[in-house]
């Protein structure tokens, strides 16, 4: 094959693309050598993402600020609570000094994370209280990664409905952090409201996720950055 029939060819495969593309990339658009050499990573992939997929971003910035936060104030606040001044020099405050030649009282318990030799003092009450908040930050954790996945890899496809579910994902994070630390505790309604919300979008756009990479396995759908 000649290269004015490979040239011939190349055209001929990537025109429809140059048309639909003509008022992004108007440059290219009596070039599609060009092109193909300067937007394609291969000759069948680029990347399309919608001017939703703004929402997307903000519903994972927002999960993720918000997961920073709750470790400050719900397990900050609690660990002040417990891990008082006089708690710690009454109780570990020479032995402390002995080992570290420190004071105790600025430590706010560290390094104890909620059944360690510190928490072994506690009364019954301090020590639930610090550790629901622990457990409440911990959830997060565990789940943190895969919604912010799945939520991203949803949204290529699906932004509306992805952004939509991690958004519900914040809220239902929301009323599970602030209903669990009620006397009720993990029996709260609205704790368990807010559970069942971040399991069903995590659900839902763990689905959409799926359904994207069908759709890129089985259409060869071609995106573009718009």
């Amino acid at each position: 094959m000649n290269n004015s029939t490979k040239k011939k060819k190349i055209y001929q495969n990537f025109q429809i693309i140059c048309f639909q593309e003509r008022d992004l990339y108007p440059k290219f658009q009596n070039n599609p050598l060009k092109l193909k050499k300067k937007i394609f990573l291969s000759p069948m992939t680029v990347l399309h993402v919608t001017a939703n997929f703004g929402l997307v971003v903000i519903s994972c910035a927002i999960i993720c600020l918000q997961i920073i936060v709750t470790g400050f104030f719900v397990v900050g606040r609690a660990r002040k609570k417990v891990f008082t001044k006089d708690f710690l020099r009454d109780n570990f405050g020479e032995e402390h000094e002995q080992y570290t030649n420190a004071n105790i009282e600025e430590t706010s318990g560290y390094p104890d994370m909620g059944n360690g030799r510190y928490s072994a003092k506690l009364d019954y009450n301090s020590w639930l209280h610090f550790n629901i908040a622990q457990r409440i930050h911990y959830n997060y954790l565990e789940f943190v990664a895969s919604i912010l996945m799945v939520t991203f890899l949803g949204g290529l496809n699906f932004p509306i409905l992805a952004s939509s579910f991690g958004f519900a994902y914040a809220f239902g994070r929301l009323l599970y952090s602030i209903f669990y630390q009620s006397k009720e505790g993990a029996k709260n309604i609205w704790r368990g409201l807010g559970a069942i919300i971040c399991d069903l979008s995590f659900l839902v756009n763990f689905i959409l996720a799926i359904l994207c990479g069908v759709e890129f396995l089985t259409n060869g759908v071609t995106f573009e950055v718009i």
